[in-house]
This record gives structure tokens, C-alpha cells and sequence, in this order.
């Protein structure tokens, strides 16, 4: 089989575009002009910028495994992932309008359009497993968010560009969202033209109420039967601290090398293109290696490189030494994504694709704003930040522990059988007897 289709590539391209928006808003530029310019205290500002994500995490988490299930059972997930695209860069167009002070507004802005960012992210993966086969399933993530983290930098040079053309003039931020926005919008245009919708509709659907009451339905459904997949519940609690960890280095990186290594702009914006770059590198080459070696073991090889990154980013003391830890966390950023995006696709259903994709987004956003919140917090009660990263290293340990516990073989058995009995039982009965 041909792993590198069209379709294939409309598909990676909207990790391509959606990587503008975490870049330029959530890791590189926004963040710091909310921590410096809106709130104006950096320990402060590290405590509410973690409450906003948190609060948009939190939403995402009551909402993603409802939307998921609504997805599958109607065959809408290319239209739901329509609809929260333009949520993201709707949204973030108007953080224009944000200057110093406007704290709810900048709050709400940014609340909004990551809550479109994120049910997105749970869309388009679950289509991951539709578009290849699973002895190709790893190089495919891989492709996706390695090309997500080249989009990343070119949105961030772009954006470069126009401060530039602005000689940093305060315009010259303010016009960077729009710009965002507009990259994302274009990017994502063939993913919308080249994948394919496969879902079977069960029936039509009228009125919003409707769509509730089908979607609480199906998840109350796949919440009776989740012990039947044993093996991906160990991967969602997994997942669940070591994403922990991985969110928090993320949303702060930039404001840590800021303060604790007295990083300048162009020294930052550096720092984000090498990491950008080794994440790039890692999310491909571990594609490869989780084909061969699978899923478990790449997992459970990126944790363990981050145990060690994280204890080496809290050890360095020189700027040279920080460059050398950043990249190590870029190279095991990528692959630590996309091995979770592909092994999910592995457990799960192809009936129930969106459904498990969005209880793999509800873990991911609870540890998220449990990373969040805690780096938060410690930076502001003990006022260092490295003493706040250090706790990321306790989350990585406990997820690699119950990685050990995982058998990726019963976990595909599980899904491929599951569909089997699914499709008998739609021959002679209703499939709500599952």
C-alpha cells in the first residue's frame, strides 16, 4: 500500500496549519505579550496565563467524548472539524484588539480559540487510522506532525517578518494574530478538499437537542463497556501524566529560558525554530521506529528521554547548556506526540474512531491543566521557576510506570475484534445493544 497519498498529505496538512496558532499564540509570542504586556508580573502572569488555558481545557475535557460520540453516530466529523477551525481563527484574529490591561478580554479571546484549536486536534487524529493501515499507522502521525512543526516555524518567521517590516512597533503584534489566523484558514483548505468522510449515518439528526441526547447516549454506552479495552484505559492514564508534563515544558519554555537564562527576543524566536526543527526531526525518525520496534516501546524510549531532559534543563546553569536541553526537548516533544496520536488509533474502534479520539483529548486537557495549574502555582508561591519545572519530572516518571503495565497486542486484538462483533450484531439487531 502507497503510504504517502493525497489524502494523506490533506490530512497532515492541517497539523501544518494548526501549528500556527500553538506556535506564534500558545508557546512563542502572545503568551509573553499576555505575561509582560496584559498582566504586567511575570509570576503573576504565569499564574493567570495557566488559569486560562486551564479554564479552556476544562471545557474541552466536559465536551470533546460528547462531540466525539455525536461525530461518529452522524458521519459529521469533517463538518464538526470545519466548525471548530473557524472557532480557533475566528477568535484569534480579534486578539488584535487586546492592549495592556485588557485581561478578560485577552482571557476570553484566547479561551475561545484554543477550546476550537483543541476539539480540532481530537477530530482530525481521528481520522488517522481511516487514511493508512496500522503497519503504517507510526510514519503517519509522524508525517503529520512533522510537517505540523514545519508549519509552526513558518508561521513564526512570518510573523517575524511583519515585526520586522514594523521596526516592532506595537502594530506590528497586534497584526501578527490576523496573520495567524489567516495562515491557519489557508493551510487547512486540502484537508478539507482531500479527506474523505467514511462514517456510516445511523439516521438523520434534527435540533440541537437531538444531538445531545445522541451524544450522551453513546458515551454513557462506551462508558459501560471501557473495561472491554483494558489496554487502551492504561494508555489514557498513561498519557495522562506524562502529557502532564509535556503541556507545562511547552507553555512555558519560553518565559523559563526568559527568566532563569535571561534569553533576549531574537534569542527566543531562535530557540523556538531549533526546537521546532528537533521536534520535527524526532516526530518522522520515531514514525519509522514505532513501524518497527512498535508503539509500547517508542512510547515508553521518548518518556524516558524526557525524565532525563527535564532533570537536565534543571541542572544546566549556562545558556550553552540550555540550547543543548531544548533540542533534546524538541526531539522528544515530536516523538512523544505522535507515537500517543498513533497508539491511539491502534486500541481504538474504526466505529468508534471520534468517540476514543475524544476521550484522548479529555485526558489530555485534565493533565493539562493539572500541569498547568501546579507550574503555576509553584512559580508563584516559591517565585522559581526552576523549582516548578522540577515537578514535571515526577508526572514523566508515573506515566512511564504505567506504561510498563501496557500489552499493545491485546489492545489491537481488542479493537479489531470489537468491530468484527459490532458488525455482526448490525446484521440481526440494533447496534445500541452493544
Amino acid at each position: 500500500m502507497k503510504v504517502l497519498t493525497k489524502e494523506v498529505f490533506g490530512w497532515a496538512m492541517f497539523d501544518f496549519a494548526n501549528s500556527s496558532y500553538t506556535t506564534v499564540i500558545i508557546t512563542a509570542i502572545f503568551n509573553l505579550y499576555f505575561i509582560e504586556g496584559v498582566v504586567g508580573d511575570p509570576n503573576h502572569g504565569d499564574y493567570l496565563w495557566g488559569m486560562t488555558l486551564s479554564i479552556s481545557y476544562l471545557i474541552v475535557v466536559l465536551v470533546s467524548p460528547i462531540l466525539g460520540a455525536i461525530a461518529d453516530f452522524s458521519a459529521l466529523k469533517k463538518r464538526f472539524l470545519l466548525f471548530t477551525s473557524l472557532v480557533c481563527v475566528g477568535f484569534t484574529a480579534p486578539l488584535y484588539f487586546v492592549g495592556p490591561g485588557d485581561l478578560i478580554l485577552a482571557m476570553t479571546f484566547v479561551i475561545l480559540s484554543n477550546i476550537g484549536f483543541s476539539m480540532g486536534e481530537n477530530l482530525i487524529s481521528s481520522f488517522l487510522p481511516e487514511i493508512t493501515t496500522k503497519d503504517h499507522i507510526g510514519r503517519v502521525s509522524g508525517y503529520g506532525w512533522g510537517l505540523g512543526f514545519l508549519g509552526g516555524i513558518l508561521a513564526l518567521l512570518g510573523s517575524i517578518v511583519i515585526l520586522k517590516s514594523m521596526d516592532g512597533d506595537s502594530l506590528g503584534y497586534k497584526l501578527i494574530y490576523p496573520f495567524v489566523a489567516l495562515f491557519f484558514a489557508l493551510s487547512a483548505i486540502p484537508t478539507f478538499l482531500w479527506v474523505k468522510e467514511r462514517g456510516t449515518r445511523h439516521q438523520d439528526i434534527q435540533g440541537l437537542r437531538a444531538y445531545a441526547q445522541i451524544g450522551y447516549q453513546q458515551l454513557m454506552s462506551t462508558f459501560r463497556h471501557l473495561s472491554d479495552f483494558k489496554e487502551l484505559v492504561k494508555l489514557l492514564f498513561a498519557f495522562f501524566f506524562y502529557n502532564a508534563g509535556l503541556i507545562t515544558v511547552i507553555a512555558f519554555a519560553v518565559p523559563y529560558a526568559k527568566e532563569v537564562f535571561g534569553f533576549e527576543k531574537g534569542e527566543l524566536i531562535v530557540l523556538i525554530i531549533v526546537s521546532n526543527v528537533a521536534a520535527s526531526i524526532g516526530a518522522i525518525l520515531f514514525g519509522f521506529i514505532q513501524d518497527k520496534i512498535g508503539a509500547k516501546r517508542t512510547l515508553a524510549i521518548t518518556v524516558a528521554w524526557w525524565i532525563v531532559t527535564v532533570l537536565g534543563i534543571y541542572s544546566v546553569e549556562s545558556q550553552k547548556g540550555f540550547w543543548v536541553m531544548a533540542s533534546m526537548a524538541g526531539f522528544g516533544l515530536g516523538s512523544a506526540q505522535s507515537a500517543t496520536r498513533a497508539m491511539v488509533g491502534l486500541f481504538s474502534p474504526k466505529s468508534r474512531l471520534a468517540e476514543f479520539y475524544g476521550f484522548w483529548g479529555m485526558f489530555g486537557k485534565l493533565s493539562s491543566i493539572l500541569g498547568l495549574y501546579s507550574f503555576g502555582l509553584l512559580s508563584y508561591v516559591t517565585s522559581s521557576k526552576k523549582l516548578a519545572l522540577l515537578s514535571t519530572a515526577v508526572f514523566f516518571i508515573i506515566g512511564f510506570i504505567i506504561l510498563l503495565w501496557i500489552n499493545e497486542k491485546k489492545g489491537i486484538q481488542r479493537s479489531t475484534s470489537y468491530d468484527r462483533d459490532i458488525t455482526k450484531i448490525e446484521e440481526t439487531g440494533p447496534a445500541d445493544e452493544l
